[in-house]
């Protein structure tokens, strides 16, 4: 069961929000697998300066409408299907919501099931 946090500077409409979310949330049912009905996304919008990043690394320029994605999930999924969801998720924001790939962080974290309290 992944929980994804999304975070980018404040400022965009609630359907481009909306948007961003479900094409992430596809993304990750169709390459690392797990049920569409599961979805545990958190939204943090930030005020200009509160992001902090350095605008050039590894020869990628990076703007202002960068954005971070974190997804916490069980351990388990293979370096191929990571690699997939990477893809798929960079792909599609950038076809669908015009994001330059050079703006998409995207940073797993694997745990396990006792890491997770979902049940009173």
């Amino acid at each position: 069961m992944p929980f994804v946090t999304i975070t980018l500077h404040e400022g965009k409409e609630k359907s481009f929000l909306k948007s961003l979310s479900e094409i992430i949330h596809n993304a990750m049912v169709d390459t690392i697998v797990f049920p569409s009905e599961v979805l545990f996304h958190k939204i943090h919008e930030l005020k200009k300066g509160r992001m902090i990043f350095v605008p050039e690394f590894r020869n990628i320029k990076r703007s202002e409408n960068i954005i971070f994605i974190e997804c916490t999930i069980k351990s388990g999924r293979t370096a191929e299907q990571k690699k997939s969801m990477f893809h798929r998720i960079s792909e599609n924001l950038f076809s669908k919501l015009q994001i330059r790939k050079e703006d998409i962080v995207i940073v797993i974290r694997e745990n396990s099931p006792e890491d997770w309290y979902l049940n009173p």
